[in-house]
């Protein structure tokens, strides 16, 4: 892998740890880190739900596991796009 590949894929792409840590602190809210839309939606819910104790402990749950997904996602994005933009495609 070249060096400017290399260089592209580390200042695009996003840490599964923070992603996870942040969500693990911060909930939903942590979310925000890797997708937007899903933090936005479990937050809702998170409020909707707050009279029940459970709606919250799961919306907390499932905000780790799509962190963890999402960015992973992005990662591979990412990598894809690097290689197209270096292999003179894009």
């Amino acid at each position: 892998m070249s060096e400017e590949k290399e260089k592209y894929i580390g200042a695009h792409s996003k840490s599964q740890i923070i992603g996870g840590v942040l969500t693990l602190i911060l909930g939903p809210l942590g979310l925000f880190y890797s997708s937007w839309i899903a933090a936005l939606i479990l937050c809702v819910i998170a409020v909707v739900s707050f009279s029940t104790i459970i709606g919250p402990i799961f919306c907390w749950a499932l905000a780790i596991i799509i962190s963890l997904v999402t960015v992973n996602g992005h990662n591979k994005k990412v990598k894809a796009t690097a290689n197209l933009v270096h292999a003179g495609i894009a």
